[in-house]
């Protein structure tokens, strides 16, 4: 626990019903060392890295894929040992990853329903599915495009999640264990 209070999780923030679930120690950002409670503030710096650019000369939303360097900025500058799910409801793009070492468990698997599922521990019910989240940069899947298959099962006639539709935004480089620098897409 960092910080001097219990920060109940998944933070949701209640304006744009973005979500977050940290395990891990942040400590430092930016080369900042941290004060206070380490998963409000990459919160915070999450929500306002999702939040839309605005062309001053006019009212447009520039390209979110602004946003998505931002989003991947603030995940890059944090040093210590990390996995997170960030739901930017914004955007409506999912986030998942886990510090360049590994070092925090996260889990992605389809269940028997095929359901994509992320989690820190598996419950034994299914474990065959599951597989550490890999540590090569932030993972992302865009929900303003399809995620289902585009046939159904020919068993149960059901769609199931396309797991090729989890972009990966590869580190660029690490230079040196903890420290994670800007990635490029």
């Amino acid at each position: 626990m960092r910080g001097d209070q219990v920060v109940t999780q998944p933070l949701v923030d209640t304006t744009t019903e973005s979500v977050l679930c940290w395990n891990g120690d942040a400590w430092k950002i930016a080369g900042e060392p941290i004060r206070g409670n380490d998963t409000q503030l990459i919160f915070n710096l999450l929500l306002q890295a999702a939040k839309p650019s605005y062309n001053s000369e006019s009212s447009n939303a520039l390209d979110n894929g602004t946003a998505i360097q931002r989003v991947v900025d603030v995940i890059s500058r944090i040093c210590g040992p990390f996995s997170f799910v960030f739901y930017d409801a914004v955007n409506a793009k999912l986030y998942f990853s886990r510090d360049c070492l590994g070092r925090r468990s996260l889990l992605q698997g389809i269940d028997d329903t095929g359901a994509f599922k992320i989690c820190s521990l598996c419950d034994g019910t299914s474990s065959t599915h599951f597989d550490e989240v890999g540590t090569t940069g932030v993972h992302m899947i865009d929900f303003t495009r399809s995620v289902m298959q585009d046939s159904p099962t020919p068993e149960t006639g059901a769609t199931h999640f396309n797991t090729d539709s989890i972009q990966t935004l590869p580190w660029e480089n690490v230079d040196s264990p903890g420290h994670l620098v800007r990635m490029s897409f």
